[in-house]
């Protein structure tokens, strides 16, 4: 009987840690699987939206443009690097601007209810348009979900600034995805 009852303590302390979280949400990480075409993008000017020359694993008939992904409050969405890419070629992520669903009007509250994070992994080097100031570019980045609307789901049309390294030289042209995100809500 000794036995029997440090092992139903063990147990029930198991049982009340193993939660995911406060309301039994458990937190995800979305991973998009990205190609993109390096070689068009890199023939584009500066400031070009090269949404339409990336894939983020979409299903097929939707468009980058209108890919949305939905991540309820503590949901992550990760950037890395697309797949295919040389060893000397790779994608930096600069910033991420929020727009309102139309893609129209910058929606700054949106950085209420998002984080940008810099993953411990990332690799970082500095901005070449903004040498010696401390701006970098990282070539992963993770979107977290930090608040929700207790009642309404809230849509985002984002920019995301990115690079290219390409043959090992990081060009200084800024090129823009944009996809869209739900954040749904609590109830």
């Amino acid at each position: 009987m000794k036995f029997h009852k440090p092992l139903l303590i063990l147990v029930s302390l198991l049982l009340f840690t193993c939660s995911s979280d406060d309301d039994g949400n458990s937190i995800i990480t979305i991973l998009p699987n990205i190609t993109l075409d390096i070689n068009a993008i890199n023939a584009l000017p500066d400031g070009s939206d090269i949404t339409d020359l990336v894939n983020f694993g979409q299903p097929l008939g939707v468009s980058t443009r209108d890919w949305e992904v939905e991540l309820e409050e503590g949901g992550v969405l990760r950037f890395e690097q697309p797949g295919g890419l040389d060893s000397d070629n790779v994608l930096f992520y600069s910033r991420v601007d929020y727009f309102d669903p139309t893609g129209t009007t910058p929606a700054p509250e949106a950085e209420d209810v998002i984080s940008f994070i810099v993953p411990d992994d990332a690799m970082q080097v500095e901005d070449p348009n903004f040498p010696g100031t401390g701006f970098n570019v990282y070539d992963k980045i993770e979107l977290v979900a930090i608040n929700a609307d207790d009642d309404n789901d809230l849509d985002y049309k984002y920019d995301i600034r990115v690079m290219i390294q390409v043959n090992g030289d990081l060009l200084p042209n800024y090129y823009f995805i944009d996809p869209k995100i739900k954040i749904k809500a609590r109830n």
